[in-house]
């Protein structure tokens, strides 16, 4: 049971991260196609805000507390979160190389328990 908790607070951590990151590109998206981005960056940290919830609870049922700071969302999480502020073209290729990292750790977790 435990190590179904620590892999689903990891899973938390790492949609998180993914939201986060997802959120401060959306504040920070710039150029030319800045409506497109802007638009599709808001669906998806809503998107992806949306199953945070249901992850945490998910914790709560086996037992176990959420992380409850920044700092052990960030440590858990495995996407790498980073001030710099790419171009709109960059931030696409981030998230989608974030997003399959976060597919693989919900598949790597969802086979070993």
């Amino acid at each position: 049971m435990e190590q179904l908790i620590e892999q689903m607070k990891i899973i938390l951590g790492t949609n998180f991260g993914l939201y986060f990151k997802t959120h401060s590109f959306h504040w920070n998206v710039e150029g030319p196609d800045f409506a497109q981005y802007h638009g599709f960056l808001g669906d998806l940290y809503n998107s992806i805000f949306e199953q945070t919830d249901s992850i945490a609870e998910h914790i709560r049922a086996l037992g176990s507390y959420a992380p409850t700071s920044l700092d052990r969302m960030i440590e858990l999480s495995k996407i790498n979160i980073t001030a710099a502020i790419p171009s709109g073209v960059a931030m696409m290729s981030e998230l989608s190389a974030d997003n399959a990292t976060y597919i693989l750790e919900l598949r790597t977790d969802r086979k070993s328990t």
